[in-house]
């Protein structure tokens, strides 16, 4: 009745053609009855696919008289049976098919194929300081592998409030590369999205990094004032300033903006009144006096650019037991003047005792002078 045994119901017996159906059937009782345990005969497999609800035999995957390669596919099942496995859990690249991870016969998650046996090789964020990172498993779920996202991060960084605001709304993942292609990065550079900046320090004055001011998590300043931020890491000239006014607001003399900053103005622009007659060579203000706090330090004296040996005349008097001689540049000088006091009145607070010297002369230098001839 049964054969040859191709009929499209039985095309599996071509594996057990050697086998005699008494081996498996009763011939006396219904099929469903007599039908053998596969496991008498195949007791070498240690199947572990737990199918409590189904008849916990191998039929229920393979069918008496099909070949094992014809046994549903696993999706066949769990797409209504628990546990239920989305489409989505298989994809190219590796995951193409659950037998990927699974044996066939050793279905349980224990015996699963680890994903380090794949992925050995790949960058993890901070892998060297978070342990945790280095588990697959805190971040993918094993049947939804791609879904790890946000999610993943703030299940654990859920302290860490961020409002820097991206175009994705994805924060963790834009700024932080879950597989860095080095396993040292740990974020991605600024100048990577915001691309005006052709680096990390293209901008105020190319000498700092853009977190120098911007905290990564709390990337928007607009909460500052200028004169806070700039205090952040400018606090000496700052202490500096307070001494003067109109020194004590940065934009007054740095113009431009935090990101491009244009260089400190000219002091003539609002010391012009002083610069005007100055004499040559004191025509830069920053070369005696300090810009932020405006004092002359006590390093700074005429002689820093003025070699006293190198002074014409009566310049290199020295000075005698009764007073400082001619060494005293501010006795006859106003550094922001090019007048010199020179009138006999002047000489006279120095040189009293010889008042009666030459009394009709009005100047002394008339005859004493202070410069080659």
């Amino acid at each position: 009745c049964h054969g040859p045994f191709d009929t499209p119901t039985h095309t599996g017996l071509a594996v057990h053609n050697s086998i005699a159906c008494a081996s498996c059937h009763h011939p006396h009782k219904p099929t469903a009855e007599t039908v053998e345990a596969c496991t008498d005969c195949h007791s070498g497999l240690n199947v572990q696919h737990g199918r409590a609800e189904k008849s916990g035999t191998c039929a229920d995957c393979h069918g008496g008289h099909k070949l094992a390669a014809e046994a549903p596919a696993c999706m066949q099942c769990h797409q209504s049976e628990r546990p239920r496995i989305p489409k989505t859990a298989t994809f190219g690249g590796g995951h193409d098919t659950c037998a990927d991870c699974h044996q066939a016969h050793s279905f349980s998650a224990s015996s699963a194929t680890r994903c380090e046996s794949c992925h050995e090789r790949k960058a993890v964020l901070a892998q060297r300081t978070a342990p945790e990172h280095r588990d697959c498993s805190s971040c993918h779920e094993p049947h939804a592998v791609r879904s790890a996202g946000d999610r993943s991060c703030k299940g654990c960084h859920e302290d860490v409030a961020s409002t820097h605001l991206v175009e994705s709304k994805a924060d963790c993942i834009s700024c932080h590369d879950p597989h860095p292609k080095r396993a040292s990065q740990v974020a991605m550079q600024c100048s990577q999205c915001h691309e005006e900046a052709q680096s990390e320090r293209a901008f105020h004055a190319r000498k700092t990094v853009c977190t120098d001011c911007h905290q990564p998590h709390g990337f928007d300043l607009s909460g500052l004032t200028q004169q806070a931020l700039c205090n952040e890491c400018h606090a000496k000239q700052a202490r500096l300033t307070r001494r003067i006014e109109d020194h004590s607001a940065c934009q007054s003399c740095h113009e431009g903006t935090a990101h491009a900053l244009s260089g400190p103005v000219a002091c003539a622009s609002c010391h012009d009144d002083i610069l005007a007659g100055s004499p040559d060579g004191h025509q830069e203000c920053t070369s005696c006096h300090e810009p932020h706090g405006g004092g002359v330090g006590s390093a700074t004296t005429c002689t820093s650019c003025h070699e006293a040996t190198d002074l014409p005349g009566l310049h290199r008097i020295p000075a005698d037991p009764r007073s400082q001689g001619h060494s005293d540049c501010a006795a006859c000088h106003n550094v922001h003047s090019s007048t010199v006091r020179a009138d006999r009145a002047s000489c006279m607070e120095c040189h009293d005792n010889i008042a009666n010297h030459e009394p009709e002369a009005t100047r002394c230098t008339g005859c004493h002078t202070f410069i080659k001839r």
